[in-house]
């Protein structure tokens, strides 16, 4: 029985300490969208499947809150203080992902057109990997938000695993 015990702690031991040493990585979304003061729920959609994803992949995540961008200006600004707070919180990596809307043909919707993300090693603060996709949807509703962000992350973790 004490043979039995002993190979049961140790493959607990073993299993556990995978999760300690869990990569930590920390997001912001930045949303460019002239028409809207405010950061709309399509932009939310993507921080809450980011996060989601990321967490079901087995990473420690953590984020900066969601954040309007007018500029490269801003999106520098955005990034500095989303890199300090990443230092702050002992992340490995961080992400910054800029969402690009336009007015739909009507004039009456903001659509998702385009998006950029950048991988950012905090110890070094060098920037790893910087992508973009474009949306060509016309329809971005939320269900196709949910998979283009899990497309988004999909790219992401083949720079993460790189």
């Amino acid at each position: 029985m004490g043979n039995k015990k002993t190979l049961l702690l140790i493959a607990c031991l073993f299993m556990f300490s995978f999760s300690c040493f869990a990569k930590q990585l920390s997001f912001q979304i930045v949303q460019h969208d002239g028409s809207n003061p405010d950061v709309t729920e399509q932009s939310l959609v993507f921080e809450d499947e980011i996060f989601d994803e990321f967490f079901n992949w087995g990473y420690i995540v953590t984020n900066s809150e969601a954040s309007i961008s007018t500029s490269d200006e801003d999106d520098k600004i955005l990034w500095s203080i989303g890199v300090k707070e990443a230092i702050e919180g002992s992340s490995d990596y961080f992400i910054q992902v800029k969402l690009y809307y336009e007015l739909s043909d009507d004039g009456r919707v903001s659509k998702l057109t385009k998006i950029e993300w950048s991988l950012t090693a905090v110890k070094t603060g060098d920037i790893l990997t910087t992508r973009s996709m474009k949306i060509s949807s016309k329809n971005t509703s939320i269900n196709e938000l949910i998979d283009i962000s899990v497309l988004l992350v999909d790219d992401i973790k083949k720079s993460l695993i790189a």
